[in-house]
């Protein structure tokens, strides 16, 4: 009798799954941390970039 095996890849739908879960928590945590709401409370810094004023040479 021969035995016949499944290929039918059934381990990846388990990489699928995992990528996918991955993606989605890549996603949680970047909006998260770009909205601000992770790394606890943030002071604001205002910076204020005064150059010197120079004169154009006379002609």
């Amino acid at each position: 009798m021969a035995e016949t095996t499944n290929t039918s890849g059934g381990s990846n739908n388990v990489l699928y799954f995992i990528v996918g879960a991955m993606l989605v928590a890549i996603v949680v945590l970047g909006f998260m941390f770009f909205n601000g709401n992770l790394g606890g409370n943030r002071d604001k810094v205002d910076i204020t970039i005064q150059t010197p004023k120079i004169e154009a040479p006379k002609q």
